[in-house]
């Protein structure tokens, strides 16, 4: 599928302008909380809110949402000729139907293919977010009649932080997890991803705000100081050295394929891809003229 400069369709609402500024800042925030403490009621809260705002829009779009909380959307054509497995960006991810409709829909009628989409709440264990997403998917595809599909069928996209936790799969599932895409895909450190703060906070609103990414600077040198005092990790799991070695050791997707957006500062895949060090042969990145 062709990435979309408007994938995420939240600049077509003045509404969510001053809640994506708040949902950036508040994100990062919790993400150094989550170094010290297991908490992620904040961002529960932010999904409500995008939940709610986008109400109407999901009455129309032809997402089902199963009893696990996982939201399946069947082709236009009826009978699809394979499943996507896919997993959005932290916070953004916990409302994947809403945010990402326009990509998958897209992805979902032009291809006829099943979509699911299984939300997830940030935390600092990637490795139990990775299989808390694959049971979901697991089990929404026996719901839905999906899980006859053998590997070749089977297609695993992830943007951003769930394209770690798909690599992730790629390397544990004990079953064949079929083929992996990533779009703007992140395997920083929680130091790097907190750093580049400001640059999320630019491409949500639109504006730059030396304020707010002074605060989140300011956070992020309090939150490693504390950690280090009292002992506690600081980092995610798996670490992007641990992730890097577990793909290059066990990496089993049939085939990988990046898309990567140009001048993005919060992507992995130029010239630091964890898949170039896959035993599978390195896919080439397609780039696109859009920020993450």
């Amino acid at each position: 599928p062709k990435a979309s400069g408007r994938m995420l369709g939240l600049e077509q609402h003045g509404v969510f302008r001053h809640a994506a500024r708040s949902a950036a800042v508040l994100f990062l925030s919790v993400v150094s909380c989550h170094a010290m403490v297991e908490s992620s009621s904040s961002l529960s809260v932010l999904g409500g809110a995008i939940v709610r705002a986008g109400e109407r829009q999901q009455s129309s779009s032809g997402w089902s949402r199963m009893p696990s909380g996982t939201y399946v959307r069947m082709p236009s054509s009826g009978t699809p000729r394979g499943v996507v497995h896919f997993v959005g960006g932290a916070a953004l991810g916990l409302a994947p139907q809403l945010v990402y409709d326009a990509l998958l829909s897209s992805v979902s009628d032009s291809a006829s293919v099943a979509i699911v989409a299984t939300p997830y709440e940030v935390s600092r264990d990637h490795c139990d977010l990775a299989r808390a997403v694959a049971r979901s998917f697991d089990g929404a595809c026996e719901e839905c009649g999906l899980s006859a599909f053998p590997p070749s069928g089977v297609f695993r996209l992830g943007h951003s932080l769930g394209g770690k936790l798909l690599a992730i799969v790629a390397c544990t599932a004990t079953s064949a997890p079929g083929s992996l895409g990533t779009l703007a895909y992140n395997n920083f450190g929680v130091a790097e991803s907190i750093s580049f703060a400001s640059v999320v906070v630019q491409q949500l609103t639109g504006q730059a705000d030396a304020a707010t990414s002074a605060l989140i600077l300011n956070a992020l040198a309090f939150a490693q100081q504390f950690a280090a005092t009292q002992g506690v990790s600081f980092e995610f799991t798996p670490s992007p050295q641990e992730l890097d070695q577990l793909i290059a050791a066990r990496f089993g997707a049939m085939s990988a394929s990046v898309w990567r957006f140009s001048d993005d500062e919060l992507d992995s895949s130029d010239g630091r891809s964890s898949f170039s060090l896959s035993p599978n042969p390195s896919p080439n990145p397609h780039p696109h003229p859009h920020p993450h």
